[in-house]
């Protein structure tokens, strides 16, 4: 696989096996995003590329333990992009735990809020809940 653009079917069961989407609301401990975590840089940057050629904003980071190791880990944040890419993946999406947290994801855009979020009415128009 490494070497080509994940497509949207691909990236679900990735983030089945080694993600988590989040959906604390803002600004609790960073808001909305999705995370993938892995060893392997290359399998990371053909998630990437796969996002961004669906639209979706991604990017790779690193970590190095002091035991020498190095993880890396994908992000995809925000509002509107997180719900694009749920709205993509979430077809292929097995994994009871990531269907659970794309429905926390969905409360959180639904709960009423005081002022208007331009980023929150977008998600929500991704996913069709307005």
């Amino acid at each position: 696989m490494a070497g080509r653009p994940m497509n949207a079917n691909e990236r679900a069961v990735w983030e089945d096996a080694e993600g988590t989407i989040s959906a604390r609301a803002p600004p609790k401990n960073g808001g909305y995003f999705i995370v993938t975590v892995q060893f392997c840089k290359e399998i990371l940057d053909d998630y990437c590329e796969g996002a961004i050629r669906d639209g979706v904003p991604c990017r790779v980071t690193f970590r190095k333990s002091p035991k020498g190791w190095t993880e890396y880990r994908t992000y995809i944040t925000g509002a509107e992009n997180v719900a694009r890419e749920i709205r993509l993946t979430s077809p292929y999406r097995r994994h009871p735990t990531k269907k659970k947290q794309e429905e926390e994801f969905e409360k959180q855009l639904l709960k009423p809020r005081i002022r208007k979020d331009r980023r929150i009415c977008a998600a929500k128009r991704e996913l069709g809940l307005v």
